[in-house]
């Protein structure tokens, strides 16, 4: 079945008040549940003056209360910038919040000053992904995870609070240079 879907950009303007910019946010994903959009896809940015939208999870986590059936995404969830652990925990949890309606929706970051903040090389991003994808993937599908990377450690590590669904969506995005198609096909 086609779905139809918008992406809510994580950019304010500095000018604005930031409570005004995050309740027209709400109306606005309030407004496409309303009229009938299957998905809102909201991205994550840390940098830039402009990207005020941190953490999608929590807008997301308020907008399950506000509306009934549209399915909400972090678009994207960058998985270099968090431990895949706590990707996966917030991610059930979401899912329980929202009573199935959460997409994981994930990429390997485009920002360099996002990357630069939180200490993320960007040479290494793409290996960084694809090894917090394979985590994230296998603690969501309930498997018990022991493995050490150059970028994180997760030591025996389940999810405590299983999924509300059986499976959760995980969408990857990426930019559409070579290296990111292989990615894409590599992952999916």
């Amino acid at each position: 079945p086609q779905t139809f879907g918008c992406f809510l950009p994580p950019y304010h303007d500095p000018v604005q008040s930031p409570g005004t910019a995050l309740r027209d946010d709400i109306e606005l994903c309030v407004l496409a549940d309303d009229i009938g959009f299957d998905e809102m896809w909201l991205g994550e940015h840390h940098s830039g003056g402009w990207g005020t939208l941190s953490a999608p999870e929590l807008l997301i986590a308020a907008l399950a209360r506000e509306t009934s059936r549209i399915r909400f995404a972090t678009g994207i969830t960058p998985l270099p910038y968090h431990h895949p652990v706590h990707v996966a925990e917030r991610m059930a949890l979401l899912d329980h919040l929202t009573r199935g309606r959460a997409i994981v929706g994930c990429g390997t970051g485009t920002y360099i000053h996002d990357m630069e903040m939180v200490g993320v090389d960007p040479a290494t991003v793409r290996g960084h992904f694809r090894a917090a994808l394979e985590v994230v993937r296998a603690l969501l599908q309930g498997q018990t995870v022991d493995v050490r990377t150059p970028w994180f450690d997760v030591h025996n590590a389940v999810l405590q609070l299983r999924p509300f669904r059986e499976q959760i969506e995980v969408v990857v995005a990426s930019s559409l240079s070579d290296e990111a198609v292989e990615l894409l096909t590599a992952t999916a």
